[in-house]
């Protein structure tokens, strides 16, 4: 092959995985630092909705100050994965939505992006 096609391959290659790389990863990114920023606010929020057992974990996946938020909670065990939607009300985050995504009971069969298991 001639240099200049090998380039031209090797080019596009590298815009393909760069850009299948940044979909991949920047969600993570954007999640990790919404947690890290708002994360204290949702700290046992889902005890609000006086059925699911304390989380292992949890990340903030949508954040807007003053109206909504979206965090996902992993119970212990990994039990369950529950997204939860939360509206302001009053300067309190009060819960608006639950949806659970998947539970090792089988109840639920949904899919989340990012994923965390």
């Amino acid at each position: 092959m001639n240099r200049k096609v090998q380039k031209a391959i090797r080019l596009i290659a590298g815009i393909v995985v760069g850009y299948l790389l940044g979909v991949m990863i920047v969600p993570y990114i954007k999640v990790e630092i919404l947690t890290l920023l708002h994360g204290k606010e949702f700290s046992g929020l889902e005890q609000q909705t006086n059925m699911l057992a304390e989380s292992e974990y949890f990340k903030v996946f949508a954040f807007d100050r003053e109206h909504l938020a979206q965090v996902y909670y992993v119970e212990k065990n990994h039990s369950s994965g529950n997204l939860f939607t939360f509206i302001k009300e009053d300067e309190e985050w009060k819960l608006y939505q639950w949806d659970t995504i998947w539970s090792l009971s089988g109840s639920a069969d949904d899919i989340i992006w990012p994923f965390y298991p």
